[in-house]
């Protein structure tokens, strides 16, 4: 459940082009933080984006904390699934990737 590089960077631009060949990606800086911008929205539900709101808590757009911590060996954080509540906080909560509902065929 730690997000890597490679799948953020698996995510298109809002044009719908890879990042590779879009003018709208404007590459990386030092805060890390550019990459999320011009982004199909579904990165921004699968990835803690720097300078928004997690866990009731605004997340600094200095990723730089998270790596080599407990909470991500990447730098990226997942929001997907993610529990929202004050534990999460502290380490102690859980993930939801129970489904919603019953699966049924035809």
């Amino acid at each position: 459940m730690i997000p890597t590089k490679k799948l953020a960077d698996m995510y298109l631009c809002t044009d719908g082009l890879p990042i590779a060949t879009s003018p709208l990606f404007r590459g990386y800086d030092s805060l890390e933080t550019i990459e999320f911008q011009n982004r199909d929205p579904r990165m921004a539900m699968t990835f803690i984006v720097p300078g928004s709101t997690a866990f009731g808590e605004w997340v600094p757009a200095d990723r730089s904390r998270f790596r080599g911590s407990s909470a991500t060996r990447t730098g990226y954080m997942i929001r997907k699934f993610e529990d929202e509540t004050v534990e999460a906080t502290q380490f102690a909560g859980e993930y939801d990737s129970r489904s919603s509902g019953t699966a049924r065929c035809c």
